[in-house]
């Protein structure tokens, strides 16, 4: 089976049991702080890993990941002590359910929609405690005492309104099975005045599950344990169950934590402020973006993340060639490395001067505002390392991305003009660090894109070739693209307004005036129509757009408006835009053409397109 294949059918974690997600898990700094003691809210797009990080916080996938010692937890980490449950929604019944209430009104379809719910959350329950009654369950002790099987199956039954009859916790799964699959047919056959019975004892799933893990802490005399609810794809999820779950983080029952996935598109809508949790009082909001140098998570930790990444495909397809292609930085040709390399041969490879003086004198010999830029910054262009540090840092670096870009896209035409020439090349954006940088830190992205490229390795020269690594992230932007394409539209086409937004930025970057501060993100202001607002979350929800400055703190909460957002760094190679955050506009005003009046100054913050400084 080829590499791309493999991904094909493996790229995500639904389908595979807790022990074969271990195997290949390779963790991001983000689940050290999911998985510490507390509720925590994880927000990601579409494919950034949420159900995996999830996923691996259940018990029988922790144990073994931690067995295998494949990573080094940080210093003071501390392995979960609380049992974690996993918690899907199911399609299939969210699609049962729907055709169910058509004709209910909106009280008696969120009943059901919390009743099916918390048979889903005792499903789920009762598949982790059979395993830690089992000999299977390392360190557990509670396998030798088999008569806490029957009595905890007979008290859960009760809990969950299935009766007192059941024997075993095997007979009370399926029970559940039944009647999950059962009770969309029986609401819609029973007759309106009858319905409550169906679903009595099940409308709080928070209330019912802790009932059911304060049960198994008495018969395991373990009154300490905790448990954690990890609800994954909320995305599909009625706004009923998204409500009553978040409401939960601020006062849910002991001895359970919550911990949920979102993407940035989904809204929880109004709660009462007496029940509404507050970040870092009841919960941690954990961002699996990676927005800016400075915010978020450092860079260094994205780029340690794809990396080891990198190093498991290596591992796990590369054959004989895996002692070859191990680092990256080896593997991958760099263009970068490879036009400067006779200047670093006679100068420190940390100097600017060797790192990119060429590329800049070579801008400025065709690029007058460039040239007035420099000179009234009173730049020295023959040597970039003789000037002082303030302005090396403040101009130089400051500028480099953009220099990069605009001489690689610009060229003097035959009558002297400044024109933007158009160039399949990728390979401004070749090269192992450039290749993480913009793939965002992304699972699913890396994972398909990597994939593909190391199928195009052969013994006979194992590198990663500029031919492939230009090949492969062109078909990464078409597959975003063809994504964009297939969202619903509603007014508004996301795709749309991503093209317009790349033309946008890029003209900031590529119009014959040098711009130091271009605008290359946006703040969603009051002055759009709710059209272009929904194909904002779209794009969201798909990781085309990237929210920054803290702003997913306050997106599910507070919504889009007032949020600031960037392109995806997976389009920067459609739209020839520097790896950086630049200046913010008010979305009204790009999309009405407007140049000016910017909504603030905001400090630059970079991702180098060479990423090392």
């Amino acid at each position: 089976m080829s590499v791309t294949a493999h991904f094909g059918e493996h790229y995500n974690a639904r389908g595979l049991t807790p022990e074969v997600i271990a195997d290949s898990f390779v963790a991001p700094h983000q689940f050290w702080s999911v998985s510490v003691h507390g509720n925590s809210v994880l927000v990601g797009p579409r494919g950034s890993g949420k159900t995996t990080l999830l996923r691996m916080l259940d018990p029988r996938a922790l144990n073994r990941w931690l067995d295998l010692s494949k990573s080094m937890p940080p210093e003071g980490w501390l392995s979960p002590q609380y049992v974690g449950i996993f918690v899907p929604i199911d399609t299939a019944w969210v699609s049962s359910l729907t055709n169910a209430v058509e004709r209910s009104g909106q009280v008696e379809q969120d009943r059901l929609y919390l009743a099916i719910y918390s048979l889903s959350v005792a499903k789920c329950l009762t598949d982790v405690m059979r395993w830690r009654l089992s000999d299977a369950s390392a360190g557990s002790q509670l396998h030798a005492d088999r008569s806490i099987e029957t009595e905890l199956a007979r008290h859960l039954g009760e809990v969950f309104s299935i009766g007192s009859s059941m024997r075993s916790l095997l007979e009370l799964h399926i029970e559940l099975t039944k009647k999950i699959l059962a009770l969309p047919s029986r609401w819609r056959d029973t007759p309106e005045l009858s319905r409550s019975g169906l679903i009595a004892g099940l409308e709080n799933p928070l209330a019912s599950a802790a009932a059911a893990c304060d049960v198994f802490n008495t018969l395991a005399n373990e009154a300490d344990r905790k448990w954690s609810l990890l609800c994954d794809e909320l995305e599909i999820a009625p706004l009923a169950i998204r409500k009553l779950l978040f409401s939960g983080l601020r006062a849910i029952s002991s001895p359970l934590l919550l911990k949920m996935a979102l993407t940035p598109k989904e809204q929880i809508g109004p709660i009462d402020a007496s029940e509404s949790p507050l970040p870092a009082n009841d919960y941690e909001v954990v961002s699996l973006s990676y927005p800016t140098r400075e915010e978020g998570a450092p860079e260094k930790e994205r780029q340690k993340f794809c990396i080891a990444l990198w190093k498991s495909l290596v591992e796990e397809h590369g054959g004989d060639l895996c002692h070859l292609l191990e680092n990256p930085c080896r593997a991958f040709e760099d263009p970068q490395k490879i036009s400067t390399r006779k200047v670093s041969a006679v100068r420190s490879v940390h100097d600017l001067e060797s790192k990119f003086g060429v590329t800049f004198r070579s801008l400025a010999s065709k690029d007058e505002s460039f040239r007035k830029y420099l000179d009234k910054k009173q730049i020295h262009i023959d040597d970039l390392d003789k000037n002082d540090q303030a302005k090396r840092d403040s101009v130089i670096r400051k500028v480099r991305p953009i220099v990069e870009v605009r001489d690689h896209y610009l060229r003097l035409n035959s009558d002297g003009e400044l024109v933007r020439i158009s160039r399949r090349s990728a390979n401004l954006y070749c090269g192992a660090k450039r290749v993480f940088a913009v793939s965002e830190g992304h699972p699913r992205w890396l994972k398909y894109t990597l994939g593909a490229m190391l199928t195009r390795v052969v013994a006979t020269y194992p590198h990663l070739r500029l031919t492939d690594q230009n090949r492969e992230l062109r078909y990464a932007v078409q597959r975003t693209e063809a994504r964009l394409k297939a969202l619903p539209v509603e007014i508004v086409s996301s795709e749309e307004l991503v093209h317009k937004l790349g033309e946008f930025f890029s003209s900031q970057v590529l119009d014959v005036q040098f711009r130091a501060d271009p605008v290359l993100s946006f703040v969603v202001d009051t002055n759009i129509s709710d059209g272009v607002e929904n194909a904002v979350a779209q794009a969201l929800y798909l990781g085309a757009l990237v929210p920054l400055q803290g702003d997913v703190f306050n997106l599910f909460t507070r919504g889009l408006q007032g949020r600031r957002f960037r392109l995806s760094n997976w389009l920067a190679p459609a739209f020839s835009l520097p790896l950086m955050t630049g200046k913010a506009n008010n979305l009204s005003a790009i999309l009405s053409g407007q140049k000016k009046d910017y909504v603030y100054p905001v400090q630059q913050v970079q991702f180098p397109l060479g990423l090392s400084e």
